[in-house]
């Protein structure tokens, strides 16, 4: 569930994530790290 408070937040966030994938995409990386406060990462990986 998101913490975001408004409608208008959720879209915010969901733009600026958009925004990191799509410039992930455009330089031609094939991963993305995802890390937790803890330290855990989890890769997602970009076809």
């Amino acid at each position: 569930m998101s913490e975001a408070g408004t409608i208008t937040e959720v879209v915010k966030r969901a733009v600026a994530l958009y925004d990191v994938l799509f410039s992930a995409i455009r330089n031609g990386r094939e991963r993305i790290i995802l890390r937790s406060s803890d330290g855990t990462e989890r890769e997602l990986l970009i076809p």
